[in-house]
């Protein structure tokens, strides 16, 4: 565990070292040019403070890199944030500006306190939040670290594009996966740019797949079309990365009852065809084009595949989990003209692609045919193709297609 922290610590110091400078901090602090014209309200004094420090930094009077004030008009700076204070007690601002310019390098710890105790009156200055995310993240603290995160995303929604690198590489580590659960779970206003930007960074998917798992509300600042929008690119992001476990246990855990009918036997999902597709490429992809028209009738329980043209090809897929053992393969369909339908089951997992395919033949009516897997592949492409000669026509209709585990694990 410890080792892990200090893995945390760093990661997230990376991003938080230019947030937790002067630069950083005062980088979208809102300091109107009137707040020095206001003498006599102390919150005007703390932020005319504030616009000094923004200037120095704008006309590089002020060492980016440091976390305190050191530019040279420190102590004008430092006395208007004790005016501001005697002012207006409960001025965070102020509190804040006497931490940073009261105090030298080895005396950050006097820092620390004089900034967690400003925060007693107001938890949402941006500044002072941003500032001491720099002291949990050293100090390896993760669940504040991550609380930071959120004061500080709350407190100013540009900070999310200072913010967020820093979470998402926070993310990799298992060990910010409860936290951050907890944290989703009251549906921040961030949440909407932490899954773009987790979903756009391939070493965290599988935590995101974890983090997605364990959330008891789910993404209340969505909508539900754009939930499943997120978990179907979660899952497709992860089987792109050839992670399928993972992508099959957020499949699982978001459709399992439709997906495996709770006994586990049937390995293919909407098998029976009554419900529209969703979470894919666990649940049925269909293909059209010029040459075919597919579509699930969910009512009818029926795939029906109308073909008005030459034609040699795929017409629905999906990626079925099929462990070692012994299954039966079973269809019932319809069928009129010349068109010959076949099934084909194909290793998925990338290493064992040159793995020889199974297939079976569709006729009309019902068929079954018993096959085992004894290979090591445990995820494979179930494909639907037909064959046509030029100018011909055929329509059918699959009432079911079924893999059903007959033994095995």
């Amino acid at each position: 565990m410890r080792k892990i922290l200090i893995l945390i610590g760093t990661s997230t110091f990376v991003y938080l070292s230019a947030a937790a400078t002067i630069s950083g901090v005062f980088k979208y602090q809102n300091t109107p040019m009137a707040a020095a014209v206001s003498p006599t309200n102390g919150f005007a004094v703390a932020r005319a403070a504030d616009l000094l420090i923004k200037q120095n930094i704008e006309q590089k009077k002020q060492d980016e890199k440091s976390p305190l004030v050191i530019a040279k008009n420190r102590q004008e700076i430092q006395q208007l944030a004790i005016n501001a204070y005697y002012k207006e007690p409960l001025s965070e601002a102020a509190i804040r500006n006497i931490a940073l310019t009261q105090y030298g390098p080895k005396s950050l710890d006097k820092a620390r306190i004089m900034m967690r105790h400003g925060l007693k009156f107001s938890k949402r200055d941006y500044s002072s939040n941003l500032w001491l995310l720099r002291d949990d993240a050293l100090a390896q603290n993760v669940g504040a670290t991550l609380l930071g995160f959120d004061r500080a995303m709350r407190t100013n929604n540009a900070a999310s594009d200072l913010l967020l690198p820093g979470l998402i590489q926070a993310v990799q580590q298992d060990v910010s996966i409860k936290p951050l659960v907890k944290l989703l779970n009251d549906n921040p206003e961030w949440e909407v740019n932490f899954w773009a930007a987790g979903l756009a960074n391939p070493q965290s998917l599988v935590n995101l797949s974890k983090i997605r798992l364990a959330q008891s509300t789910i993404g209340k600042k969505m909508s539900a079309a754009e939930n499943e929008d997120l978990d179907q690119n979660l899952i497709q992001l992860l089987i792109n990365n050839q992670k399928f476990d993972d992508a099959f246990a957020l499949f699982d855990k978001k459709n399992g009852v439709v997906a495996q009918n709770k006994n586990k036997l049937e390995q293919v999902v909407n098998a029976d065809f009554t419900m529209t597709p969703k979470l894919k490429p666990f649940d049925w992809n269909l293909f059209s084009n010029t040459g075919q028209e597919v579509f699930i009738d969910g009512p009818a329980g029926k795939l029906n595949i109308d073909i008005f043209g030459f034609t040699n090809g795929l017409f629905a897929q999906q990626l079925v989990r099929i462990p070692t053992g012994k299954y039966l393969f079973s269809t019932n369909m319809e069928q009129q003209g010349a068109a010959k339908h076949y099934a084909k089951l194909q290793c998925a997992e990338p290493k064992l692609t040159a793995l020889p395919a199974i297939e079976f033949a569709m006729p009309s009516g019902k068929k079954q045919s018993e096959f085992s897997n004894i290979s090591p592949c445990r995820y494979f492409w179930l494909k639907l193709r037909a064959d046509l000669p030029n100018g011909a026509s055929s329509q059918a209709s699959i009432n079911q297609i079924s893999i059903r585990r007959q033994s095995g694990s």
